[in-house]
This record gives C-alpha cells, sequence and structure tokens, in this order.
C-alpha cells in the first residue's frame, strides 16, 4: 500500500475513533448523572479510560494529518509511538493503581510520554506555516522554544526539582514564548495568504499545466480553477520575488539592490529585461 493511501487511512480511523471515544464519554457522563449507580457507571475508571483514549486518538490524528503532508515525518513517528505508550500507561494506572514501586515510574513514564503526546504533532503542525521571508525566523525560533518547553517538564518530571523556583519560572517564561509564537505564526501564514490571493487576482496569468490525476493538458489561470475532464481542483499561485529585509516586491526589478530598502537582493546579475512569462509561479492540485 503507498504511503499516502496508508496516511490517509490511518487519518480516517484516528479521525473516527475520536468522535466514537467522545460520543461514547458523552453518553456515558449522561447516563450517569441520570442513573450512574444503577448502571454501574460511577466508577471513575471507566471515564478515565474513555479520556485517555480520547487524548490518544486526538494527538495520534495531529501525527497523522502532518505525516499525510511530509512534514517531520520521522517526529509525526515518535509522536505516534509516545500517543499509544502513553494511552497503555494511563490505562494500566487506572485499573491497577497499586503496583508498589513501580507506580511512581509508570506514573512518570506517563507523564513523560503524554509531553512526547503533545509535542511532536506540535513541532510538525507549525511546518504549515508559511510566514514569508522577513519572518521565516519566527518558525525555528518557535520550535525552539517548544523543544526547550518539552525539555524542561520532563526535567521536571524526571528529576523532581519542587524546592527549585526558578526552573518553574524559566517553564512559564519558556511557555509563554512558545504560545506566543504558536498563535502568530498562523497569523502570519495567513496575512501571506492574503496578499497572494490579492496578487494572483490582479495578475493577468495564465500557464499551461498537465493534469496529475487525469493527464488532461489545459491553459490554467492564475488562482483557482478545476480540470474541465476530471474536476480536480487546482490552484495556481503566484510567488513573487521579495526583499529579504523589508518584503518589497522586486518583479520587473533590473537593479541588485532593492528600490525601498537598498539592501542587495540578488546573489548574480539580473537580466536586463524582465522575463516575457511573468512572475514565478507554482500550482498545487486538491
Amino acid at each position: 500500500m503507498p504511503a499516502i493511501e496508508f496516511t490517509s487511512r490511518l487519518k480516517q480511523a484516528l479521525l473516527w475513533a475520536l468522535i466514537a471515544s467522545l460520543s461514547v464519554a458523552a453518553l456515558m457522563g449522561i447516563l450517569a448523572f441520570i442513573a450512574g449507580e444503577q448502571l454501574g457507571l460511577a466508577d471513575f475508571r471507566l471515564h478515565g479510560t474513555n479520556l485517555a483514549f480520547a487524548f490518544a486518538a486526538l494527538t495520534s490524528l495531529a501525527c497523522a494529518l502532518a505525516l499525510e503532508r511530509g512534514r517531520s515525518r520521522w517526529v509525526c513517528r515518535v509522536g505516534l509511538v509516545a500517543s499509544a505508550a502513553t494511552f497503555t500507561l494511563n490505562v494500566t494506572l487506572i485499573w491497577q493503581p497499586y503496583l508498589g514501586d513501580l507506580t511512581d515510574f509508570l506514573a512518570r513514564a506517563a507523564a513523560v510520554g503524554a509531553t512526547w503526546a503533545v509535542y511532536c504533532p506540535h513541532f510538525a503542525l507549525l511546518g504549515f506555516a508559511r510566514p514569508g521571508r522577513a519572518l521565516a525566523w519566527v518558525l525555528p525560533a518557535t520550535r525552539g522554544s517548544a523543544t526547550l518547553l518539552a525539555v524542561l517538564i520532563m526535567y521536571v518530571i524526571v528529576i523532581d526539582p519542587w524546592e527549585d523556583e526558578m526552573i518553574f519560572r524559566t517553564i512559564g517564561a519558556v511557555a509563554t514564548l512558545t504560545l506566543l509564537g504558536t498563535i502568530t505564526l498562523p497569523a502570519l501564514h495567513w496575512i501571506g495568504m492574503m496578499q497572494k490571493r490579492s496578487e494572483v487576482a490582479t495578475t493577468a496569468l495564465e500557464v499551461q499545466l498537465t493534469c496529475p490525476r487525469c493527464g488532461d493538458a489545459a491553459v490554467r489561470p492564475a488562482g483557482r480553477s478545476a480540470c474541465g475532464k476530471c474536476g480536480l481542483r487546482i490552484r495556481l499561485e503566484i510567488e513573487e520575488e521579495r526583499c529579504p529585509k523589508c518584503n518589497y516586491v522586486l518583479y520587473q526589478l533590473t537593479s541588485d539592490r532593492c528600490p525601498e530598502c537598498g539592501a542587495p537582493v540578488f546573489d548574480r546579475p539580473r537580466p536586463a529585461a524582465p522575463a516575457a512569462g511573468g512572475p514565478e509561479g507554482g500550482a498545487s492540485a486538491g
């Protein structure tokens, strides 16, 4: 089975599993309120198991989504393993809470696994954002902050430094930076996409493209369109060159410096006249 088809089926299975677990948890909660004692639903272990399964399904679904798009494959695989291991450990602790010295070890292992299960899909999903050249540093900075936060949390879980106040202050500061980057990246991505859509809408550009599904060759306009033969949706995006310092559009520029800020923008001499085909373009199908 091709990898893309496998990850797509895995994503669908995890999505249905998440929906089923949440539905069962909601139904059990309602029945527990109405007649929990009579139906035997007052046992917290049943609800804990449902919550553990929902957590594992949610984190695994996020990993499968990133894996399907080819983002951070090894990180996603580690996240899938961590989600499964965390679910197993949580269920063991829920139904067998008295295992002597082994209980503390399993609890710490479950907490470390949960940290990995959240960190891995978060790291991978951040790769979907395209903040633009001028703010491209936000992505590695956010990933670095998230990595440091995960390391600090696992340090607290394993070492148990409850008397060290500075470690918790550091965790709070790093968590704030991670949250800021996590919120900022999608906003920057949406701003960039709105700018691109505006550029595409005002650019009269057509490109000869072959449909990747049915092989039909046709001239596609900039923006969104569909294959006239099989109906595959196609989006043609205009990727105009921009100044890495001030983000000024460099299309049809013949000098080697940005006219806005004066920064050098080309590593090699530019042609005397722009190419006849217009700005560089990219196409995607879905």
